[in-house]
């Protein structure tokens, strides 16, 4: 359904959108319709956590200092050490 409504939109009309999700940034479907988003020519930045996070889209909680890789190993733990 998402697809077939963002090809009614011309590509010379692409749009920026900010896509969250708290399920992680690594789900299928929530890669899914960014891929899709940048393929229309959209201007899409998603900000998901590294890994699910469901029914915590509102916590107001301190970012902690990861301990183990990200989901499916989507970045490697050295590398979220790095950036803190």
């Amino acid at each position: 359904m998402r697809t077939s409504l963002l090809a009614l939109i011309p590509a010379a009309q692409g749009i920026r959108i900010i896509h969250s999700n708290d399920d992680g940034w690594a789900g299928l479907y929530t890669r899914s319709l960014y891929d899709t988003l940048v393929a229309a020519s959209h201007d899409a930045v998603l900000s998901a956590p590294a890994e699910n996070k469901s029914c915590t889209g509102s916590s107001d909680s301190e970012p902690a200092v990861r301990v183990t890789a990200c989901q499916y190993d989507s970045c490697h733990l050295l590398t979220a050490m790095s950036n803190q």
